[in-house]
């Protein structure tokens, strides 16, 4: 069984090997669109052997733009290529105890598009750990916002909206046991740095149609850390 992953990020080191560290375990090809990154990010993705680095078309945050790439790539890279695409972003991790054998169950069963539930994982400091960062950062809440259809087989035709949050095809999405885990609450100052970064790299057209506005400073208490403040109340184990 071939896996084959597409990412779009901007200055997501500090990420990055959690994210490689997670996925190597079971993706066979990485197709990473950097936008402009000068933190580290290229460096890093151009040593992992099972990458491959691109330039998005556009510079800047732009989701609609995004969503085209993730709605069209695979058929040119994919398709005949690999047996399930996964369409994340950096601090997205699709989750399951046995994903290799998850995905194998559903290919037998003739399913073509997988649905994963997701949960917003929180901390209050951000991980150091050299294992995988969900074994240090186990808590968080469901979040019904991040179940996202991103997981399919290369073959069949959709299109993602913005964000992925979701998906245009005349299959049959099926509900499956994969958990979408999203690592972006992982302390207010990360929170702080990741939301002003995107929010100066939002494109014109992002703003136009209210895109990415949860980065602005004065979204929900400044940043979103309201929301993350009463969110780490409520956090629970998830993993």
């Amino acid at each position: 069984m071939i896996i084959h992953l597409y990412c779009t990020l901007r200055n997501e080191s500090k990420i990055l090997p959690y994210f490689f560290r997670h996925y190597n375990q079971f993706v066979d090809r990485f197709f990473m669109y950097d936008d402009d990154s000068d933190d580290g990010s290229r460096e890093i993705i151009e040593a992992q052997e099972k990458a491959v680095l691109f330039k998005p078309p556009l510079d800047g945050l732009d989701d609609t733009m995004f969503a085209s790439l993730h709605s069209t790539e695979y058929k040119n890279l994919s398709r005949n290529q690999a047996d399930w695409v996964i369409c994340v972003d950096a601090d997205e991790f699709i989750f399951n105890s046995n994903i290799s054998q998850e995905l194998g169950i559903a290919g037998t069963l003739g399913y073509t598009i997988l649905n994963c539930y997701g949960f917003q994982m929180l901390s209050r400091e951000f991980p150091n750990t050299d294992g995988q960062i969900y074994e240090q950062v186990r808590c968080g809440i469901p979040d019904s916002r991040y179940s996202k259809a991103i997981v399919f087989n290369p073959k069949i035709e959709l299109v993602f909206s913005a964000g992925r949050h979701s998906v245009l095809t005349e299959e049959d999405v099926k509900e499956s046991m994969l958990k979408l885990l999203h690592f972006r609450y992982l302390s207010e100052e990360y929170i702080r740095t990741k939301h002003a970064a995107n929010f100066a790299r939002l494109t014109e057209e992002n703003k136009k149609f209210g895109y990415g506005l949860h980065n602005a400073p004065d979204y929900n208490g400044e940043y979103d850390l309201f929301w993350y403040r009463n969110a780490l109340k409520e956090s629970k184990p998830i993993l």
